[in-house]
């Protein structure tokens, strides 16, 4: 039981939710810092009274100086600044009016705190300009992050919402999160576009007490975008130049454009009777029901050199809540099922005895654009006993089915949670209150081994009084809650993707809560005698880490505030020794030095490869959930 685990386990235990602090997820000493840029306005109307005394820009000074303290040690952090040295009302210059106050670098607090110091309102608002120079000061490597804070909208051209589209269209990695300070409701929806088209998220501060809460929970959450990570390679545009993947993890860009594109890989079996897994996953920031149909639809194949399709997906990336997406799916080829051999000629006796495979990632046209995507190669061993191993389960469970219940308890653990997969927070069985941003997702894991089962509740939302006084009963917000194995296969037993929570008096209820994913007895011989799980995933049929995330949907009620999500889980069942009983052949390493020489140990050994390309790591772009609709489902 690692640090985070024995934490989580301890405050739980002991109700000390509240000496403890939230459960953080670990950080990795390979990873590179996050280079951080603040943003101020320094526009006219920031001289205007803060209804809680003194002026809009003495609020915004103190905010930001006080949110230097949570932002992490190891960050670089600078400070831009517009509106400061033109006057206003349209003056020449008035719209280049911006410039870099204190460079981005390791963290300076005394130098930070002298430069947000030395300035007072003056000018116009150019944000558009300040953004596109912004992108500049952060470099073009490494996990970047604007933060900024604005009391009105552009003044000048072109649409800021737009130069964000462009910037990220052009191939800049960027996250842009926007504190409203104060504004109307023309400034908010330009800054929480402008957070929506940057895979941030936008908050509402109406004073300076909510200013500097909203700063305070930014610069905590400055390196916790979703990255992908892995060995960069580049898949071809046929088969016959793809390049060859040994197990382990790697980095890719998908693109959509006007047109269909393809990228191709060549996977090998380093041992017959092995099972071989390939996964691929990427992240799309929060969108509406329309526009993130329009992103391109996704289509993947696993396939032997001679054709014989082994295993084919697609996925249209919907996002009906509102909370983001996670777009993936894992494809498999089996080996020969001892007790049942496939018949000659098939395409499942091809997939068992092929040793080389490419596999297919196809975007449809859209105007999603250049996505990192993550690529995972799995091979497990080969077993002597399957024949003999206990028969896989024959029934998966379905939505609440066999009146399954929360295991929650009166014992709640308030943790923070990972970004992603690669930082997933290890959390006990237990009760745990997350709290989110709209727009923002969190990771977990907890291992599961054979013979045990687990479930998973989402079981309530805690919103803030303001937001519950300010909304109509009209209103409503989902969350997002989804199970995924150790291939990363998505694996719910729920038929929905979200939860939808309305507003009451007494705060946000559902009738749907709590919702229940439940993971069935992990059995080795589940990949071959098991029905699928939603989302066609058999990863069930592994012992490992199993991941829960959660996500809070966007909605414009909410104003950016935070919520709090509380879920639970338990793992039932006795362990049936470290492998099942599971008689193991040891598979050679893969011959690729660049990689991991396989999965490694499910239960934290492995090797975390960081990410490097363009001179440094790719981050998907975007702070929502995990929700993805798969177009082929079972029946």
């Amino acid at each position: 039981m690692n640090r985070s685990h024995r934490l989580a386990a301890a405050c739980g235990a002991l109700l000390l939710v509240s000496v403890c602090g939230p459960v953080l997820p670990a950080a990795h000493a390979d990873e590179p810092a996050p280079k951080v840029l603040l943003m101020l306005d320094s526009s006219g109307s920031m001289k205007d009274a803060d209804p809680s005394g003194g002026t809009k820009m003495d609020a915004a000074k103190k905010a930001l100086i006080h949110a230097l303290d949570s932002v992490p040690s190891n960050a670089e952090v600078g400070l831009r600044v517009y509106g400061a040295d033109v006057d206003g009302n349209g003056a020449p210059g008035s719209c280049t009016d911006s410039r870099l106050a204190h460079p981005v670098g390791a963290m300076d607090k005394a130098g930070l705190t002298s430069a947000i110091n030395q300035f007072q309102p003056r000018g116009d608002t150019p944000i558009a300009y300040a953004l596109k120079e912004g992108a500049k000061d952060l470099g073009d490597s490494g996990k970047r992050h604007i933060i900024l804070v604005s009391d009105g909208e552009e003044t000048c051209s072109p649409d800021p919402c737009q130069e964000i589209r462009e910037l990220i269209a052009g191939g800049v990695s960027l996250q842009i999160d926007t504190v409203g300070f104060g504004v109307g409701d023309k400034a908010r929806q330009q800054l929480a576009c402008m957070a929506e088209a940057g895979g941030g998220s936008y908050y509402d501060a109406k004073d300076a007490k909510s200013l500097d809460s909203s700063l305070q929970r930014l610069g905590a959450r400055t390196a916790r975008g979703f990255t992908v990570e892995g060995t960069p390679v580049q898949g071809a545009d046929i088969p016959a130049g793809a390049p060859m993947l040994a197990p382990g993890q790697y980095t890719d860009v998908s693109v959509a454009s006007s047109k269909k594109t393809e990228k191709y890989y060549k996977v090998r079996r380093s041992q017959p009777g092995s099972t071989l897994r390939v996964n691929v996953l990427t992240r799309m920031p929060n969108a509406s029901v329309f526009d993130s149909l329009k992103r391109g639809s996704w289509i993947w194949a696993l396939k032997t050199m001679d054709d014989d399709t082994c295993a084919s997906e697609s996925s249209t990336g919907l996002d009906s809540g509102k909370t983001g997406v996670v777009v993936g799916q894992t494809l498999v080829a089996l080996p020969t099922d001892p007790r049942n051999p496939a018949s000659k000629g098939t395409s499942d006796q091809a997939c068992a005895d092929a040793k080389e495979f490419y596999f297919k990632v196809e975007r449809l046209p859209g105007s999603g654009g250049a996505i990192p995507i993550e690529i995972r190669v799995m091979e497990e061993a080969p077993v002597e006993n399957a024949g003999q191993l206990p028969t896989g389960v024959q029934e998966v469970p379905s939505n609440n089915s066999e009146g399954a219940g929360s295991p929650a308890t009166d014992n709640v653990t308030s943790v923070l949670g990972g970004a992603s997969f690669n930082d997933a927070l290890e959390v006990a069985p237990g009760t745990y209150s997350v709290e989110l941003v709209p727009g923002e997702m969190a990771f977990f894991k907890t291992p599961i081994k054979y013979g045990q089962s687990g479930i998973f509740a989402l079981d309530g939302l805690e919103l803030s009084p303001d937001v519950i006084r300010d909304s109509g009963l009209t209103n409503h917000v989902a969350v997002s809650s989804a199970v995924y194995a150790p291939d990363f296969s998505r694996m719910d037993s729920a038929t929905s993707d979200e939860t939808m929570f309305f507003m009451r008096k007494t705060g946000a209820y559902s009738n749907n809560a709590p919702h229940i994913n439940q993971v069935p007895e992990v059995r080795y011989r589940n990949r071959w005698d098991s029905p699928e799980m939603h989302h066609s995933s058999r990863g069930f049929a592994m012992e490992g880490y199993y991941y829960y995330a959660v996500a809070l949907g966007y909605e414009a009620f909410l104003k950016g505030q935070p919520a709090n999500v509380k879920f639970s889980l338990n793992v039932s069942g006795e362990a049936t020794g470290p492998s099942g009983n599971v008689q193991v052949s040891e598979v050679p390493p893969g011959e690729s030095s660049s990689t991991d020489s396989g999965q490694g140990n499910l239960f934290g050994d492995s090797t975390k490869l960081v990410l490097f390309g363009a001179g440094g790591a790719l981050v998907v772009l975007g702070g929502g959930g995990v929700a993805y609709v798969l177009l082929r489902r079972r029946s």
